[in-house]
């Protein structure tokens, strides 16, 4: 039995790929934003549409800065597959929003740390890491198409 080719892309797929993975994640972002915010009963996302655009800037880029250059050296490795994707997305935005809940928490003066912070900071660290794995999954399946491995 013969072994497929690695699949490969374009330029142009990486690029629709980086947009499609913007999306998804602004989207994802968004939502759970707008669902946290109906909890704590705030409605004050429930009619601030352009929060999308905002959320949507910072994944793209994020996908620029981190995600691309991650990319380039799993393509590279030919480590080309969904799984592989949605592992180091989830690493990569987990890393990132971690690291910058931290900073926040010791920099910002918002009083001392309190469990509640804590909490607060790892529930949003695991959320935009299942959010960075949905997010690389589909990068992945976008730039690669139907030849990507699972």
């Amino acid at each position: 039995m013969s072994q497929r080719p690695p699949p490969e892309t374009s330029s142009f797929q990486v690029v629709v790929a980086l947009l499609a993975g913007s999306t998804v994640g602004a989207a994802l972002h968004a939502g759970w934003a707008q669902v946290e915010s109906l909890l704590i009963g705030d409605m004050t996302l429930v009619v601030a549409s352009p929060v999308l655009l905002i959320f949507a800037f910072f994944w793209a880029l994020g996908l620029l800065v981190f995600g691309l250059p991650v990319g380039a050296v799993l393509h590279r490795r030919g480590l080309r597959s969904r799984r592989a994707g949605a592992i180091a997305g989830a690493i990569l935005v987990a890393a990132v929003v971690g690291l910058f809940r931290l900073l926040v928490m010791l920099y910002a003066p918002t009083g001392p740390i309190s469990a509640h912070k804590v909490a607060d900071a790892v529930q949003g660290v695991i959320l935009m890491g299942v959010a960075g794995a949905i997010v690389g999954w589909v990068v992945v399946r976008v730039a690669y198409g139907k030849d990507a491995p699972r």
